[in-house]
């Protein structure tokens, strides 16, 4: 479980992300001076799902975790994730396989920057295929993930296709997982019959699932 908080003097917005599920559930609250929050959980619909409540900082999350009924609860204690530096390098290598979509890729995280990214896609009844290379993009840290972004020529060109619609790509790397998610218009990098699909890579067994 992954949870992404960010806050100022009164609310708290962010996401939690299940890897058991590979699904997502929104988060959003308040948060006082004292560092008090109260946090609803959400679904794609908008419909409560949970309650946290505890106390909330720059190095820990813990509480109290509820059902909207308030019929179960049960306590909670996240802390806050290592620097990608910090976290051990790895390489990757995944593919997809659906009816009418598939992907592969190629990764490799050494000393919290990615050395080797390529993706590979193919959707659609027509096969419409679309690849992305480390040669296309530029990088730029976060405190636990590592963005890629248009560069070169593929930025003229995403830039010229889409506008300045802040395309991304983010990895983000814990103990047990990789996440790779694409941001802005993205999912669409070759044109708008092409996709590409968010992805979950265990660290264990080397496999990938689509995020849904």
């Amino acid at each position: 479980m992954q949870m992404q908080l960010k806050w100022d003097e009164k609310n708290a917005t962010g996401y939690m992300f299940y890897e058991s599920t590979a699904s997502y559930l929104m988060l959003e609250g308040t948060r006082d001076s004292k560092g008090h929050a109260i946090i609803k959980e959400k679904d794609k619909q908008g419909n409560n799902t949970g309650l946290f409540e505890g106390e909330l900082n720059e190095e820990r999350f813990s509480g109290t975790w509820s059902t909207p009924d308030k019929r179960k609860q049960m306590p909670f204690k996240l802390t806050a994730a290592q620097n990608l530096a910090e976290m051990g390098a790895g390489q990757y290598s995944c593919q997809i396989k659906e009816k009418y979509f598939g992907q592969s890729f190629d990764l490799a995280i050494n000393q919290g920057k990615v050395s080797n990214f390529r993706l590979f896609s193919v959707a659609g009844r027509n096969a419409h295929d679309c690849e992305l290379k480390l040669s296309d993009l530029k990088q730029e840290r976060g405190k636990s993930y590592q963005f890629l972004l248009p560069d070169g020529k593929f930025e003229a060109q995403s830039t010229k296709l889409y506008g300045d619609r802040k395309e991304r790509i983010r990895i983000k790397e814990t103990p047990d997982a990789v996440t790779v998610q694409f941001f802005g218009y993205w999912r669409h990098a070759c044109g708008l019959n092409g996709f590409m699909a968010d992805m979950l890579i265990n660290k264990k067994t080397k496999k990938c699932k689509v995020i849904q």
